[in-house]
């Protein structure tokens, strides 16, 4: 989440007095830039987040986050108003798929005794994230053009990703409903990983329950 709100608040308000004085934009199309990621947001919002109960949610953030890699470095390239518009636009369609999905996967991968203190941290991620992109802004808008603010985001992302990989590991549900031939192993590696004992095989959840999520309630 602090990434999200480097990318997607203070990049754009943070560069906005420079761009003005370097294209001669006047303010209104300069607001259209800074809610047109926005837009981008509550579009990958809407348009993503089914797409990650198809395909696996895991797989559906690994791609919203190459996505924002691949629109910051535009953005950060863009020589006209359309061209950074589109981008950012891009930029905010990745951040919507990530905030759409994140809260699911933090619910199915952390059990109910610390599921309320991982989702604290989630929202403090908002105002962090802001302070911190505020501050490396400023350093960067004072000694180099305004392109480096995104590219530091696209930086920041990049790195991300393998952490992302190495961390974050597919959820149970989406294990559980697999037919592939290595499930029942993969599924108890994320159990071992989690701290929970290895299972022989899989009970079909009570007609009122809509998941295997109760696995983690103990």
């Amino acid at each position: 989440p602090a990434w999200l709100s480097c990318s997607i608040n203070r990049a754009m308000s943070s560069v906005a007095p420079a761009l003005r004085g370097d294209w001669h934009i006047v303010l209104g199309t300069l607001r259209i830039l800074l809610s047109s990621g926005h837009v981008g947001v509550s579009l990958g919002m809407f348009l993503i987040a089914p797409v990650a109960d198809l395909r696996g949610r895991r797989s559906v953030l690994l791609g919203c986050m190459s996505l924002t890699t691949v629109a910051m470095f535009l953005c950060a390239i863009s020589d006209s108003f359309p061209q950074l518009l589109g981008c950012r636009v891009l930029v905010g369609l990745g951040i919507g798929g990530c905030i759409a999905v994140m809260g699911t996967v933090i619910s199915e991968l952390t059990n109910a005794r610390r599921r309320p203190f991982a989702f604290a941290l989630l929202a403090m991620g908002t105002p962090v994230g802001g302070a911190i992109g505020g501050l490396v802004s400023a350093y960067l808008l004072a000694h180099y053009s305004w392109s480096s603010v995104f590219l530091a985001g696209m930086v920041a992302t990049l790195v991300l990703i393998p952490t992302f990989l190495l961390v974050v590991p597919e959820p149970f549900g989406l294990l559980a409903t697999r037919t592939a031939p290595d499930r029942m192993t993969r599924i108890n590696a994320l159990l071992a990983r989690l701290g929970h004992p290895p299972v022989d095989e899989l009970l079909m959840p009570p007609a009122d329950r809509r998941s295997y999520q109760v696995v983690f309630e103990r």
